[in-house]
């Protein structure tokens, strides 16, 4: 009966645990601020891919100067280097997606001058959301996006994707800057670690018992 309690107590404490303490331990997949490519034009070619994303063929980018000076951002993304509809990014490392667990994509966006309809889309295995000038609706200004995402299916080696189209010319594009994606820690992995603890003393417990038991049963003798 006292085992069955505790089980029951370790199992709320494990759900509290998970409530309060999910994003402790998140497990950071890609992180990408790309201070460490050059500045210039990449193709896609042969030789002109970013260091952690490979460019595709005849959809180039570029990375330039934050236009706002910020000089703790220094260089960004520019989607819209080549042409109306330009840019596409593969992250040139894969990773592995599992169903129904939880993944976050942050990132920052900065629209250029108004006008046209750009659309910057993010894809991981088998979810994809986009962004366009209504979501983005401010020219000129860096926004911050989180967005929570799962995946239906189990995915091995899935790269990440970001691809613009649209603008109605090369300045009224999206630029991209900050890119995180991380993994929410598994149920399981928290309720075993919630469980840690009223086990522990649980066992403290009884084995302290079992040594008073012990002493009394000495003296008695």
């Amino acid at each position: 009966m006292e085992f069955r309690k505790l089980l029951i107590t370790a199992a709320a404490v494990g759900a509290l645990f998970c409530l309060e303490r999910p994003a402790a331990a998140n497990q950071t997949l890609v992180y990408e601020d790309f201070q460490s490519d050059t500045l210039g034009t990449y193709s896609g070619a042969v030789g002109f891919d970013l260091v952690n994303w490979d460019v595709q063929s005849g959809r180039p980018v570029a990375i330039i100067t934050d236009p706002t000076a910020d000089p703790l951002r220094d260089k960004v993304l520019d989607f819209t280097t080549g042409a109306v509809n330009s840019g596409r990014i593969t992250s040139n490392m894969g990773f592995d997606l599992f169903a129904g667990r939880e993944y976050i994509v942050e990132f920052d966006v900065y629209r250029e001058a108004a006008g046209g309809t750009p659309v910057l889309t993010f894809q991981a295995g088998d979810y994809t959301t986009s962004f366009n000038n209504t979501t983005f609706p401010t020219p000129g200004v860096w926004e911050h996006r989180t967005i929570t995402f799962t995946v239906t299916t189990d995915f091995s080696g899935e790269p990440i994707l970001f691809t613009h189209s649209g603008g109605a010319s090369l300045t009224n594009g999206f630029l991209l800057d900050n890119v995180t994606v991380s993994a929410t820690p598994e149920p399981s992995t928290l309720l075993l670690a919630g469980l840690g603890a009223p086990l522990a003393a649980w066992l403290k417990r009884r084995k302290k018992a079992k040594d008073a038991a012990a002493s009394e049963e000495a003296a008695a003798a």
